[in-house]
């Protein structure tokens, strides 16, 4: 739970598995693929506590914040799996913008075996 007003002293560092700066792309529900030029469009290493997205590479709004940064509030590793709760600072209107966002990500190795 965080006290409302001490949103910006809860940040905490991302989990290290998300450290980097990463290309994406999205696929909207209905198929439509975006965001596939590449350009660094999620940056995770200038800043460990926040996620930032260039919106001029993509303009898809991954954490619904409205913004182009979100700060790492919370994270629950699960197995293979980690939980990021995200916090955005800026207005949201709970309708397309929210003012907490939460990221899975699935970590799979593949060891290549040889006989």
């Amino acid at each position: 739970m965080i006290k409302s007003g001490q949103e910006d002293s809860a940040t905490v560092p991302c989990p290290w598995i998300f450290l980097g700066s990463f290309d994406y792309i999205h696929t909207s529900s209905s198929g439509t693929t975006s965001c596939s030029a590449g350009g660094n469009t999620w940056d995770m290493c200038t800043d460990i506590s926040s996620m930032a997205f260039n919106l001029s590479s993509c303009s898809v709004d991954v954490p619904y914040s409205g913004t182009s940064s979100v700060r790492c509030v919370d994270t629950v590793p699960v197995a293979s799996e980690n939980y990021v709760t995200v916090y955005n600072s800026g207005t949201f209107d709970g309708v397309n913008t929210f003012q907490f966002s939460c990221f899975e990500l699935v970590v799979s190795i593949k060891v290549p075996l040889s006989f």
